[in-house]
């Protein structure tokens, strides 16, 4: 077994303190799991059983794979990436990878509120994500790595803006992703808001923004490209994009509203 439960009571919800960074909490009155990063961030509920790594993990995914019978290993793998998003324990000390193998995955994928360790989403193969993938209120580091998004209608509700959208999250690296736009008007391609980021070696074409970043985001843009976008590089409401070597092309190259800046 390579995750084990966790837990650490600390009484009522109205007295939690100010969690330390990394101190975790479940409060006994509306049994509530909190965890302590940048303010008392809520996890989970008692009864959800939260768990935690003891080891790396490989979680594999395929077209022909099982979400009920399959296991997650290469020779049983799951169906779709949100099972294995789902897969994942709460709390990582060590990696866990998710390999996708080749094949359009119909789905709008959200990874949410992980904490601790590393979480790789990474493909040999020519994969295509269709639909959306959101990362939400993750403390880990995130990196995501060769695969393709298309946004389609079934992310609305889900993803507000864009589709590849990263909200609350600590540290999210893309690298060698393609995003392109074509036949969704008004989104961008990928989405920061509130994360810490970078993108690399990578191509956003035929969207709103290409990189649209807000909300006291830190994001790094390195030689990356694309073409047919309305705005290359957005930033606004005190945010920092850092760029070096070739970005995605606009009918305007960047945007920084009086509290931002590209440099």
């Amino acid at each position: 077994m390579s995750y084990r439960p966790i837990q650490h009571y600390r009484g009522n919800e109205a007295d939690l303190p100010q969690l330390m960074a990394g101190e975790i909490a479940v409060v006994t009155d509306t049994k509530k799991l909190f965890f302590g990063a940048g303010g008392n961030q809520e996890v989970a509920r008692v009864g959800d059983a939260p768990t935690m790594t003891t080891a790396t993990i490989d979680y594999y995914v395929a077209l022909d794979g099982s979400d009920e019978t399959g296991d997650g290993t290469e020779s049983r793998p799951f169906k779709t990436i949100q099972h294995s998003f789902d897969t994942i324990p709460d709390f990582i000390q060590n990696r866990i990878r998710v390999i996708l193998s080749e094949g359009t995955y119909l789905e709008v994928a959200v990874l949410r509120n992980k904490f601790g360790g590393a979480i790789v989403l990474d493909s040999p193969d020519d994969v295509l994500i269709k639909g959306g993938l959101l990362i939400s209120k993750c403390m880990s580091a995130v990196q995501i790595s060769h695969v393709s998004s298309a946004r389609t209608d079934s992310a609305s509700g889900i993803i507000d803006y864009g589709a590849i959208k990263s909200e609350g999250s600590l540290n999210v690296s893309f690298d060698s992703i393609k995003i392109d736009g074509t036949g969704i008007s008004n989104q961008a391609g990928l989405n920061i808001v509130t994360s810490r980021a970078s993108i690399i070696n990578s191509q956003i074409s035929n969207t709103d923004r290409a990189l649209s970043c807000g909300i006291n985001s830190s994001v790094y843009s390195g030689n990356n490209t694309g073409t047919g976008n309305k705005l290359g590089l957005w930033a606004e409401r005190n945010t920092t994009i850092g760029k070096i070597g070739t970005q995605p092309a606009g009918t305007t190259a960047e945007y920084a509203d009086g509290s931002s800046e590209i440099r």
